[in-house]
């Protein structure tokens, strides 16, 4: 292996363990022969402890991936040494101390530096960045860097493709670099710069593909020139102030797969301005802003658009939901919700086959829930609450409907929905009772039935629903016992509030099922049963009455047959003398008589008849 020069054995779960066979306590310190080595990528693995000192010896070493182990110690002495390095990437370890890579200012040939965090981070830029002039990917992403934001490092690399300063703690304006630059990708998101974006920005950087500066405190109008960019394809704006209306040639060049996130600002005006070409978008999130026209919807003819947010324009955004957005038949979320949108639910959103989220709520929408939206199959999110609709619920619905005018009864059909995980239609008129056809809804969580007209019982069957987390039945007419097994028993009275028929342990309501019949007490004269459970005044009443019966019986025989009446008394004298010998010891000789006597006239094993 002397002579290897490009080494790869990332992303994998290589450890000391593992690799002992290499050699040395450490098992990369083998590495450290080979000396033609150009290329070594070690990501992804879970190597820890210090890097071995000899790694610096690789003196033809251009590539080095350390990235994403638990490397630790001091890396500086190491990664001096290696001045023929053009990629160096360091991220997610545990090395040492703050940075201060001033010995990489002779790292002439390096052009890509990625230094993300593991345990500590970067105080400040490493000073060496400002002798480089080749360097063509910095990211420094996720650290504490503080300061105004580093124009040098554009207007010292010409060559720059990618920056990324990403969380860090920069403040201050966006200053451009003095001259036109080839950057493709700018993230300068989470960082807490101000002030108004150059007028100039898309003139100077006029190859950006990628934008990303969200949550930042920009403000004022976005530059008309940021339309020089034609390759623009992921524009990320939000979370800022900007403000004003969005500019008429914004994304007017897009020709494949491009992001628009302007969510969360003041913008004004038009969503979409006629110069955008919206042909090719796939995601568009315009929610949380102040648009108040939708002019130019047709633009919206993109068989790519997957997701489209323009939720909570401060209910400035009105008149019937754009027909238009059926040109957009991919739509996987459509997200209109907490605006003023009026007329009905139109029927043809059911041809959206695709739609996973449909958001309507909180508008001014009437009418009845068209059955085509029964057609939405693959929909798992449909919240239509806060609107004027009526009439009955469809069978199968899986929305939120809460907060309508809806009457009638609950379709069994819902029972079918096997999948669906949340239903609401609290706040409406709904009769009937709940049909025991929602102990199907195995994957339910949460069920809120709230504030409606239902009476009945609440079904026992519904203790097999373990995933349910919420339930509210409260302000109804229900009536009957609670259940208590399973995730019932962590419910208690205000799930059930304003039913006073109902009742059971959880609401700290006894059933009368549940209360036994009192016993009178006994009365002065009845003795208490033995510990035996016998019924004492039972047992002397029938003794007594089979005793008599035995008496009246053999009183009558006796009475009858004059032969046993006479034998009868023969034995009980007999047993009289029997017992009389037995005390005093003596028999007297009449009773022999007696007895001979008795034999002649009758044995005494004759029955007389």
């Amino acid at each position: 292996f002397e002579k290897l020069k490009k080494l790869d054995i990332s992303w994998n779960s290589f450890n000391k363990s593992i690799l002992l066979s290499l050699g040395g306590s450490f098992p990369i310190q083998r590495l450290c022969g080979l000396k033609s080595l150009v290329e070594l990528d070690l990501q992804r693995n879970q190597f820890s402890g210090p890097l071995p000192e000899c790694i610096g010896n690789l003196t033809n070493l251009q590539f080095l991936d350390l990235s994403f182990n638990q490397l630790s110690g001091n890396i500086q002495s190491i990664v001096s040494e290696l001045t023929s390095l053009k990629y160096l990437h360091l991220h997610g370890n545990e090395f040492e101390g703050s940075f201060s890579f001033s010995a990489l200012a002779n790292h002439s040939k390096l052009e890509a530096f990625i230094l993300s965090p593991g345990n500590s981070r970067l105080l400040a830029i490493p000073s060496f960045l400002r002798y480089q002039h080749d360097i063509r990917f910095i990211d420094l992403s996720h650290n504490t860097l503080v300061g105004t934001f580093p124009t040098w490092i554009l207007q010292n690399n010409s060559k720059l493709v990618v920056m990324n300063l990403r969380n860090n703690s920069f403040t201050g304006t966006f200053q451009l670099p003095n001259i036109k630059h080839g950057l493709v990708e700018l993230d300068i998101s989470s960082n807490n710069l101000t002030g108004m974006l150059p007028k100039e920005f898309g003139l100077v950087l006029p190859r950006l593909e990628y934008i990303n500066m969200s949550r930042n405190n920009f403000g004022g109008n976005v530059p008309s020139s940021i339309s020089e960019t034609p390759a623009l394809s992921v524009l990320d704006l939000s979370h800022n102030n900007f403000s004003g209306e969005l500019p008429r040639s914004l994304f007017a060049n897009c020709t494949m797969y491009c992001t628009l996130i302007l969510s969360n600002n003041n913008f004004q005006g038009n969503v979409f301005p006629q110069g955008m070409n919206l042909r090719s978008m796939t995601v568009l999130d315009m929610k949380n802003n102040y648009f108040s026209v939708m002019v130019g919807a047709d633009l919206l003819n993109s068989r790519s658009l997957s997701n489209l947010d323009i939720s909570n324009n401060k209910n400035n955004l009105s008149g019937p939901i754009p027909h238009e957005l059926l040109r957009s038949p991919n739509l996987v979320a459509l997200d209109l919700r907490d605006n003023n949108f009026s007329g009905n639910i139109p029927s043809w959103i059911g041809q959206f086959s695709e739609l996973h989220v449909l958001s309507l709520g909180g508008n001014a929408l009437q009418g009845r829930i068209p059955n085509q939206l029964c057609e939405l199959r693959n929909a798992n999110i449909m919240n239509i609450s806060r609107n004027l609709l009526f009439g009955s619920v469809p069978a199968c619905f899986r929305i939120d409907l809460s907060c309508n005018e809806l009457s009638g009864s609950i379709p069994q059909e819902i029972g079918d929905l096997h999948e669906i995980r949340s239903l609401n239609l609290s706040h409406n008129h709904i009769t009937g009772s709940i049909p025991v056809s929602f102990s199907n809804l195995r994957s339910l969580e949460s069920l809120d039935l709230g504030n409606n007209n239902l009476s009945g019982e609440i079904p026992s069957e519904l203790v097999v629903l373990t995933f349910l987390e919420t339930f509210n039945v409260s302000y109804n007419n229900l009536s009957g016992r609670v259940p208590d097994g399973a995730q019932f028993g962590t419910f208690d009275e205000n799930n059930y509030r304003g039913n006073p028929g109902l009742c059971g342990q959880c609401i700290h309501k006894s059933c009368k099922s549940d209360e036994a019949p009192q016993t009178p007490p006994p009365s002065a004269d009845v003795e208490e049963e033995d510990e035996g459970g016998i019924d004492m005044v039972w047992f002397y009443w029938s003794f007594s009455g089979a005793y008599v019966t035995i008496l009246l019986v053999l009183a009558a025989i006796l009475r009858i047959n004059r032969h046993w009446r006479v034998l009868w008394f023969y034995y009980v004298d007999v047993c009289i003398y029997s017992i009389s010998i037995w005390l005093v010891g003596t028999f007297p000789n009449w009773i022999f008589a007696e007895i001979g006597d008795l034999h002649e006239t009758q044995p005494l094993n004759t029955i007389p008849s």
